[in-house]
Formats: C-alpha cells, sequence, structure tokens
C-alpha cells in the first residue's frame, strides 16, 4: 500500500510540477490542475478505505488545502531565459556589494559592508553571488574561477574549531577565528550555517563538477561527531564564560528542516530535525502559519517565523525532498508552508496598507540586528532582538526577502514588492536591507547575505531551482558514502555517513544537552593584556544566533526623513 501511496504522489508531482530539474514550477492548464487534485484526493480516500485509521493523512496535515489557490500560482522559467533590462540592472547593482568588500588575500567577502568579518552563512551568501554573477554574465569565467580557486584554498588551510568544524565567524583579512566583536578567539559552530555551506557545496558541484574534488577534500577534514548526533538531531558548540564546551540543541521551525536538507544532500541522517512534529499554527487573517511549539520560556531559543528559510528552499531546491544525495520528488508540506507565508504577508499589506516582507536583518542603528517576524513567542508580527526585546519601532520591509518572494510567486503583490526593493539601493554599494515601516527611510546597511540572495533569486527566475539546473554526478565523496570506496582517513573518526566506523564513533546527545562521548579538551582562556586605555567608537556587537557580522558604527544620532 505504500508503494501505492507513493505512486499517487508522483503521479500528482508530475501532473502538477513537470520534470523534475526544470523550472516549470506548476501548472499549463485547468485540466492538469482538476486531474492532479483529483488525483490526489482519489489516492486520500483510497488510503481511507484500505489502511487502518491511525494511518490514515488527514487534510488536516495539508495546510495548502486553506491556501490552494495562492500556490498555484509560482511564477514558471521565463521562456527568454534572460533577465528583463530591470532585473539585469538589479544584478549589477548587487554584484557592486561583493566586488567592494572582496579580499584579493584570502578569497573572502565581508558579511556586512566596509567590516572585515564574516560567517558560514555569509561565505555561502557570498558563493551564491558568485555563481549566479557567472551564470547571468554578469562577470567573465576567469573572474570567476580566480575567485572561486582563492576561496576553496582558504576553506581547505582554515583553522576549524578544536579541530571539528569551522568556527562561526572568521576575519577576512587574515582568515583567523574570532568572536562577534571580531577579536581573535574561538566561540564554537553552527549547524544552520555548515547546513546552508553544505547546499552551496553541493549545488558547485552539480554546476561546476571539476571544483568537485577540491570541495569533496575541504568536508572530508570535518569532523561530523558532534553537529549530528545518533537520532538525526542538529547540534551547535559553544563556550560558556569559563571556556568550557557545551553542545546545545540549535534549530527551529524553517531554518532548522532548511540547514538539515544541506546534511541530508550530503548523505548525512538528519530524520528528526527534518520530522514537522514541533508544529502548531498560528491563524493570521485566517491563514494557518506554521510554528514551532517548543517553548522559548523553557529552552530559551525563540521560535521565530520569517521568510528567509522558506523561499531559499524554493529557490535552491523547488521544495523537494532529498533522496540518495539528490532531489526527490516536491515536500507539499514545505511548498504550502511557503506558500502561506507569502499570503499572509500579502493580506497584511491589502489590510494595513503596509508593504510588508518580514524576515532577519541588519540595522544601521541599535541594536543593529532584529527579527522581523510573521510570528513568535506567542505573539504575531512580533519584532524582537536576539535577547528578546521587543522592538516594534525597528520593523522594516526586509528586502531580500522582498526579492526572494517575488522570484517565486506570479502576483500582483510580489510585483509591488520587487518595485519597492529595486528602490533601495545605492548604485555604489548595492542594495540596502530595507525600509523602516515607519516611514522614517530606508535601513542604510548593505550586506553580503541580501545582494547573494538577491542574486540567486534572479538567477532562479532564469534557470529555477538551482540544484535542478544540471544532474549531479557521483564523485569521491558519493561514492564513499554509498560504501564504493574507503577513504584514507587512518584511524580518524568522523562520523561520516557509510564509513565504518560510524557506529562506534557516534556521540549521541542525550536530553541534558550533553553528549555521552567525551568531548575534546577545553581550550585555555586567552591571556589577558595590560594595554593602555584608549577612547574608541562604540562598536556594535551582534548576537551567536544572527548570520552576519555588524559594522563599526559611531554612536552618533541619524536623521530621520
Amino acid at each position: 500500500m505504500a508503494n501505492w501511496a507513493k505512486r499517487i504522489l508522483n503521479l500528482l508531482r508530475e501532473s502538477l510540477w513537470g520534470r523534475r530539474g526544470t523550472a516549470e514550477v506548476f501548472p499549463k492548464t485547468a485540466q492538469q490542475t482538476t486531474y492532479a487534485i483529483v488525483l490526489f484526493l482519489g489516492g486520500i480516500l483510497i488510503l481511507q478505505i484500505f489502511l487502518p485509521i491511525n494511518m490514515v493523512p488527514k487534510l488536516s496535515h495539508f495546510p495548502f488545502f486553506s491556501n490552494l489557490n495562492n500556490s498555484l500560482r509560482i511564477k514558471q522559467k521565463s521562456k527568454e531565459l534572460r533577465l528583463t533590462d530591470a532585473e539585469r540592472k538589479a544584478a549589477e547593482t548587487a554584484w557592486v556589494y561583493f566586488k567592494n568588500n572582496y579580499k584579493e588575500n584570502t578569497g573572502l567577502v565581508n558579511a556586512v559592508d566596509n567590516y572585515p568579518s564574516t560567517t558560514l552563512w555569509d561565505s555561502a551568501s557570498y558563493l551564491a553571488g558568485l555563481v549566479s554573477a557567472h551564470q547571468l554574465e554578469i562577470i567573465e569565467r576567469l573572474e570567476f574561477d580566480q575567485k572561486l580557486t582563492k576561496f576553496i584554498e582558504t576553506f581547505r588551510n582554515i583553522k576549524l574549531f578544536r579541530g571539528m568544524l569551522p568556527n562561526k565567524v572568521y576575519n577576512t583579512i587574515t582568515k583567523e577565528p574570532v568572536n562577534y566583536k571580531n577579536e581573535p578567539g574561538e566561540i564554537g559552530f553552527s549547524p544552520l550555517d555548515v547546513g546552508r555551506l553544505l547546499i552551496w557545496f553541493k549545488i558547485i558541484k552539480s554546476l561546476y563538477p571539476e571544483y568537485s574534488a577540491d570541495i569533496d577534500q575541504i568536508v572530508e577534514q570535518w569532523d561530523f561527531c558532534h553537529i549530528v548526533d545518533g537520532l538525526g538531531e542538529l547540534y551547535g558548540a559553544a563556550l560558556n564564560d569559563k571556556y568550557e564546551l557545551r553542545y546545545l540543541q540549535e534549530g527551529r521551525l524553517g531554518y532548522e528542516e532548511y540547514a538539515a536538507k544541506g546534511f541530508e544532500l550530503w548523505g548525512f541522517n538528519v530524520k528528526k530535525a527534518l520530522k514537522e512534529d514541533n508544529v502548531h499554527y498560528s491563524v493570521i487573517y485566517n491563514i494557518p502559519i506554521p510554528y514551532d511549539m517548543r517553548d522559548p520560556r523553557v529552552l530559551n531559543a525563540h521560535n521565530y517565523v520569517v521568510s528567509e528559510s522558506f523561499f531559499l528552499d524554493g529557490i535552491e531546491m523547488g521544495w523537494h525532498s532529498i533522496e540518495d544525495e539528490n532531489l526527490g520528488p516536491i515536500n507539499l508540506w514545505n511548498l504550502s508552508a511557503a506558500s502561506n507565508i507569502f499570503e499572509v504577508q500579502k493580506r497584511r499589506y491589502l489590510k494595513t496598507g503596509i508593504i510588508t516582507a518580514r524576515s532577519e536583518h541588519q540595522l544601521d542603528k541599535d541594536p543593529y540586528f532584529v527579527y522581523d517576524t510573521i510570528y513568535s513567542d506567542g505573539y504575531n508580527w512580533n519584532v524582537i532582538t536576539s535577547k528578546g526585546k521587543f522592538v516594534p519601532e525597528m520593523a522594516s520591509f526586509c528586502t531580500k526577502a522582498g526579492v526572494g518572494l517575488w522570484a517565486l510567486w506570479d502576483d500582483s503583490y510580489s510585483d509591488l514588492m520587487w518595485q519597492k526593493a529595486t528602490t533601495l539601493v545605492d548604485p555604489k554599494k548595492g542594495f540596502y536591507e530595507g525600509w523602516y515601516e515607519n516611514g522614517t527611510g530606508p535601513v542604510k546597511i548593505c550586506t553580503c547575505n541580501t545582494n547573494g540572495i538577491i542574486l540567486e533569486s534572479l538567477l532562479f527566475r532564469v534557470k529555477g531551482p538551482l540544484l535542478g539546473i544540471k544532474p549531479l554526478l557521483p564523485t569521491k565523496w558519493e561514492h564513499t558514502i554509498k560504501g564504493m570506496k574507503k577513504l584514507d582517513i587512518d584511524d580518524n573518526k568522523k562520523c561520516w555517513p557509510g564509513y565504518p566506523n560510524k557506529a562506534e564513533c557516534l556521540c549521541v546527545v542525550s536530553p541534558p544537552q550533553q553528549p555521552s562521548c567525551a568531548a575534546p579538551p577545553p581550550a585555555p582562556a586567552p591571556a589577558k593584556k595590560e594595554e593602555p586605555k584608549k577612547e574608541e567608537p562604540k562598536k556594535a556587537e551582534i548576537s551567536p544566533k544572527t548570520k552576519t557580522a555588524p559594522p563599526t558604527i559611531p554612536a552618533t544620532k541619524t536623521s530621520k526623513k
């Protein structure tokens, strides 16, 4: 019976979305739409007849039925396979950011304009911008090869946190591990950041297979024993005030699933991270919005619902599930959740007149970073800092969210978001982070993440889901996890999928959030140097949960328009 259910879902996918790897995301005719819906509902009826009642999927498990018409308006691939003049101008403007912030000696790019620091998430966004700029013919192949080769060289030799995985933050000039104030020292690793980088490593391997061996060599150096547990859940590492190492579950609904797909693309078991078993719904403007029901008051982790992870899943992977380290069928739950994320923001605009595109983003003033949410910590349209402080005056139209949603949805409101986003630019710096909803003007700060996402959104408009542009050819890593080839790693235990010693080295992290196997010895606290006190401009500090590092901003008053 499971095979019958799978056949029905595959037929539905083919009827609605066409063949895998294309950008023809939704049907060409009403007849195809009707056929697909009838087929799916018929399959549910058959399951009702033949399966035990506790095994039958309920329609309540599929929130897309509340908003099915909206789901059927995803943009199709441009017939001309090229950008409009306005879109090309936007792509060129976004690339200006990378020209300004590229460091020749390391191949890294500043996460924030003119501030020499970056995270793994932002490094992945740089790769997104670099690949998109080449694919869209903004840069020549020679420049692409030079920059990617330098990036790979740096990451092949970069200092890992405790010899395990890349540190959360690096200085872009020295490539040394730093903290969020850009001071020397390692602080931990994040599975969310690592997961995004793994997705982009996989995209590059599919588009440029000649770089596959180089990328595999980077990942082969990483120790995955403490980032994925035996149940398939993601864990991050951090140091407490005494420089003691702690492993904590990381990720909430949206980002958790997105990052987990990065690990799944490389063969890891992340079943628990992918399960939607912590989902509840907040009904906003009659749209069910999924949120993570793990209580922030108990676990000290906010359950932000923002746009970014949902539209990135669509742009990069077309909301496909992952099978055999490649794209499988469409995941209808992910698609419907993303659809509702778009629709509820549209309805807020229709109700209030406020152009809405919510996501986390940098600010050009204190507190320098906010989570502009659709839902968080029990409240709709909550705007909070990483520490949970309510800052409604910082609510903004988020540029990257507006462009990402526009790239996916063919709708008059998505066109309005695109029009708004294209006004938020500095031709000499790139796209701004956003526009304050209170009307005080643009958020005048430019970042790697926003400009990289804009470029990959434009590439999606031309070629569809980025991981589906070309089929992925098996390489050394893929052969290894299938047991076809053994890597020469001596006696190292890095918990790679498919490797013979995986079972004996895997750390299963228990509920108290402490690993059951021994952690690496703690590093000594850095020696304090006595230096004469100097008066310096106040530096902005970002939260460990943010994805980009802040600029150094003097404490001056900002003018309001």
